[in-house]
């Protein structure tokens, strides 16, 4: 495998700094193995023996030329003689001189020479030659001394005498020059690395902190934009408007999203990704975030099929947030990959959430989209990889959701695989931990109830005899071959007919209700719809319409706790706004006060409230509603947490303070933050707040975090 041009470049740049060490270090040593010469010599002078001095002028003249040879464009011949003296000198010194001198021992030093010298990239095989020459000189002269002994010059009490001890401080002092050499560049090494990972770290730091402070900066006049889009959608409005104002709204959703996948891999590579864990109710949670995917569904023209075991626990410990991200990133990444350029063959993705044991349980989502090849499979939690190049822009998407969904998945402490075959689809599996699971499924009481299902698909009615029989209430599968008369025969009122013939075809089962109705004028009924201009969850008469792909356990227990009059029948249903604004527009006793810096978002957050039926007090930073709270008397305090003269968070303490001091009534203070940072959650509690939204806030999440505060 080729490297890539910066590998090779990086590659080239540490082989000539490491090119530099080893010409200085052939110079030092050279100077060195010079230096023991003489001393080789001059004991040759001394003891009388001309052959020890011819000896050690191989090693001198050698490191001489290898001296002079490095500082030219042959450094490769002088080292190569510089080794080669060396090993000649002592080679010949074993036969000279009798083996009680110990000069073999100085072949131990040479081995690690050719390390210090020779290139461990480049000049790989002039390592192996040098120290394979080494070790079979050492094993020649040590096979063959004794039958040359005729050509030794030195004996054995000479060599007991004189020469062991200098073979043995030549030797060690070689070693430990060669071990020094080791330690010092494993050193260098060490803090290069070191220093690096600073400079990596303060890299990353810098980035994320940019990163941060760049999606406030968008939040900011994003929150100006969803406030607005929010409160247009409670006005008057028609279809085409309506249409428009819904592009706007995708539009807005969409750069949010981006931004908020560019910020969580900054976070993941600065290893900073972290959970805010509060008790969440599971189905509520679950099906707020399938249901935010239904108009994205429908624009791709995929649709969604949903199940829910309701044996799954009402409230875990976990981070809503979060466990919200990993289902939108899937679902949408399955919608994308499903939706089909064939007209006949219609995009499905089923979502699943299982009990899988006591402890944990189940996210699947499986789509019949166009797989995954098995080239790309290894790589397809990493960023930026989608399973060709060109589906980058087929399909669009930022290459960063699967990173994520996986980071977050591991750092909740679960595990997610998938299966895939090309041309059929793939499926997303995704275990969770149940962490302090507490209480049962919220299921209405419903027994006495008896649905009789006219349901075509097998698994469907599996499905909606589950959610049936969870509430108490009796399912009875009926076919085709079955009469309605001999069937439903019961006189209590309690029975209901529950039409599934396809969601797509409503007129048929309107049709199939209509006669049904002529036949058994008390009969209720249950149909359901895929096209949300059908969805008027109100009665029409006794027949109701349900959603149909996602099909909600929720909406169908509602729909049968109202059409057999155990629900009073609510006009408003708060995941549709009205044309005339009616709830917004009723007034509220509480009284809110408003700390916000931002013009923009001053004029959003006083319509958003006005729109509600507030009628707050909107001042400029902490100091104004500190003295503004002070004097007046206010039920909740909403804060921007970045503000001139005095912060949010300056501002919650300071209350807290005078709280605690005057021990007056706690003021529940809401943070409103458009900051990305880690930790900006904890620093709102750490500074007193009770809670915090995060910008661009939407009108019902500011509805619902005022109600639960009021």
């Amino acid at each position: 495998m080729s490297k890539a041009p910066s590998d090779q470049k990086i590659i080239e740049a540490i082989d000539r700094i490491s090119h530099r060490r080893r010409m200085d270090t052939v110079r030092i040593t050279s100077w060195f193995v010079i230096f023991v010469g003489v001393v080789w010599a001059f004991l040759g002078f001394v003891l009388g023996y001309q052959a020890l001095i011819y000896i050690a002028s191989i090693a001198v003249f050698g490191s001489l030329a290898a001296t002079f040879l490095v500082q030219t464009k042959y450094n490769l011949l002088g080292r190569c003689i510089w080794m080669l003296s060396g090993m000649l000198a002592v080679f010949l010194g074993c036969f000279i001189i009798h083996p009680a001198g110990q000069v073999d021992y100085m072949f131990s030093a040479m081995v690690g020479g050719a390390f210090l010298i020779f290139s461990l990239i480049k000049e790989r095989r002039y390592i192996v030659i040098f120290a394979l020459l080494d070790i079979v000189l050492w094993l020649v002269q040590w096979t063959f001394r004794d039958d040359f002994s005729q050509f030794r010059v030195i004996g054995e009490d000479v060599a007991r005498q004189y020469i062991v001890a200098s073979s043995m401080m030549t030797t060690f002092t070689v070693i430990m020059i060669e071990f020094g050499y080791f330690a010092m560049v494993a050193n260098e090494y060490a803090l290069n690395i070191f220093r690096s990972n600073l400079q990596a770290e303060a890299a990353l730091k810098t980035k994320s902190a940019f990163l941060a402070n760049m999606s406030h900066e968008i939040r900011t006049p994003m929150n100006g934009v969803v406030g607005m889009i929010d409160i247009f959608e409670t006005s008057p409005l028609n279809q085409d408007q309506q249409r428009t104002l819904k592009t706007m709204r995708e539009s807005a959703y969409s750069l949010l999203g981006i931004i908020d996948d560019i910020l969580d891999t900054s976070k993941i590579e600065a290893g900073q990704l972290s959970l805010t864990e509060r008790r969440t109710e599971m189905l509520s949670s679950i099906e707020s975030a399938v249901e935010s995917m239904v108009p994205f569904a429908d624009n791709k023209g995929v649709v969604l099929a949903f199940e829910f075991d309701p044996a799954l626990p009402r409230w875990i410990l976990c981070d809503s947030g979060r466990l919200r991200q990993i289902m939108l990133n899937l679902v949408s990444n399955a919608i994308k990959f499903s939706s089909h350029d064939d007209p006949q063959k219609l995009g499905e993705v089923r979502i699943s959430v299982l009990r899988v044991s006591e402890t944990s349980f189940e996210i699947r989502v499986a789509d019949n989209g166009i797989g995954i090849e098995e080239k790309s499979r290894a790589g397809i939690f990493q960023p930026f990889v989608q399973s060709e190049d060109q589906e980058q822009a087929r399909y669009g998407g930022t290459g960063l959701g699967l990173t994520i969904v996986k980071q977050l998945v591991e750092l909740m402490g679960g595990n997610i695989s998938f299966e895939s075959y090309v041309g059929i689809g793939t499926t997303f599996n995704v275990i969770l931990p149940l962490k302090d699971a507490d209480g049962t499924t919220l299921v209405p009481d419903l027994s006495g109830v008896k649905v009789y299902g006219f349901v075509l698909r097998a698994k469907t009615a599996a499905n909606i005899a589950r959610y049936i029989q969870a509430s108490g209430a009796e399912y009875i599968q009926i076919n085709a071959e079955d009469k309605l008369s001999d069937v439903i025969n019961d006189p209590t009122g309690n029975n209901i007919l529950l039409i599934g013939l396809s969601g797509d075809d409503t007129a048929v089962m309107n049709e199939f209700a209509r006669q049904a109705q002529l036949q058994f004028p008390d009969l209720k009924i249950l149909s359901f719809s895929a096209h949300r201009s059908d969805l008027m969850t109100q009665a029409v008469g006794q027949h109701k319409i349900v959603q149909w792909k996602p099909l909600l356990p929720t909406d169908l227990w509602r729909a049968i706790q109202e059409i057999t009059g155990r629900l009073a029948i609510e006009i408003l249903n708060s995941s549709q706004h009205s044309s005339s604004g009616g709830e917004f527009l009723k007034p509220k006793a509480t009284r809110i006060l408003v700390a916000e810096d931002n013009e923009i978002n001053k004029i959003v957050i006083e319509k958003q409230l006005t729109q509600l039926g507030y009628q707050p007090k909107i001042v400029s930073d902490g100091l104004a509603a500190l003295e503004e709270w002070t004097t007046g008397e206010y039920d909740l305090l909403l804060s921007d947490c970045h503000m001139p003269r005095l912060d949010g968070f300056g501002l919650s303490e300071k209350i807290r303070a005078i709280e605690f001091k005057e021990n007056r009534h706690r003021l529940p203070i809401i943070a409103i933050t458009a900051n990305a940072l880690i930790g900006e959650a904890e620093r709102c509690y750490a500074a007193g707040m009770d809670d915090y939204l995060s910008k661009p806030v939407k009108m019902s999440e500011l509805k619902e975090m005022i109600e639960r505060w009021e």
